[in-house]
């Protein structure tokens, strides 16, 4: 028979590619399946002026050619307009190609959630951080909470800043490990970008730095690394906080 050790590894043994792959396909056309009715829902409320009466929708190529870099950063939701625009310029003022839109990033952000959620519970080397993340993002998807953000198309700056949120961590903490080589440069740079159009999406994203720097409180090293890797984070993150000064300083 199996040793004790051989046992244990097989009950704390993480999930397949595969079986990964499988389970968050469930989850999508499950999610998909949900929401599936809110797609032949009609404008509601503040969809008046944010989509039918928004003039910036109308011309994307011209909102682009006016909008600032102040405008973009003084939390005026330039991004989350031009996808309405891309939108209208599908169907006009139809409002299925909306919510199909807001559909397709809540998707998105729950792949975002079940990645980030795993690599967290990884690092604090939970077992079965595979089928914990799969919970976790289940219940980011399905959760009645969701449903403002999914069916009512004026909240899309909301799912549209979460992802861009989220995948900045992700790409933040792989910049962090890479180092100072070309790789860890590049997964830098794109966490940054991404951060920025977070900020054109809504400034919720503003809080990323100090989720990146509670990400320190996870179980690690003894104080001594601990402390170096705090000044590594501050230094990683200072260019985030200072985008955040000009943001607030453009938008006073």
């Amino acid at each position: 028979g199996q040793s004790r050790r051989e046992r244990s590894f097989h009950r704390t043994r993480p999930m397949r590619t595969q079986q990964i792959i499988v389970a968050l396909a469930a989850l999508l056309v499950l999610t998909a399946a949900v929401y599936a009715p809110g797609l032949h829902g009609e404008f509601e409320f503040d969809d008046l002026h944010t989509v039918q009466l928004n003039r910036n929708i109308h011309n994307v190529k011209r909102y682009l050619q006016q909008a600032s870099l102040q405008n973009i950063m003084r939390g005026s939701r330039v991004l989350t307009d031009i996808t309405f625009g891309l939108d209208y310029q599908i169907a006009g003022n139809e409002p299925f190609p909306f919510h199909a839109t807001n559909l397709a990033i809540h998707l998105c952000v729950t792949l975002f959630v079940f990645f980030y959620t795993r690599r967290m519970f990884s690092l604090s080397g939970l077992a079965h951080a595979d089928v914990l993340a799969l919970a976790v993002a289940a219940v980011f998807a399905l959760h009645p909470l969701q449903t403002q953000a999914v069916a009512y198309i004026s909240q899309r700056a909301e799912s549209l800043a979460s992802a861009f949120y989220l995948d900045s961590l992700l790409l933040l903490g792989s910049a962090e490990r890479r180092g100072r080589g070309m790789a860890g440069v590049a997964l830098y740079l794109g966490a940054f970008a991404l951060f920025a159009l977070g900020l054109a999406a809504k400034v919720i994203v503003i809080t990323l730095p100090v989720a990146y720097l509670l990400t320190g409180l996870l179980p690690g090293p003894d104080q001594r690394l601990a402390l170096a890797r705090l000044r590594r984070r501050l230094a990683l993150i200072a260019p985030f906080i200072l985008l955040i000064l000009y943001a607030t300083l453009s938008a006073a």
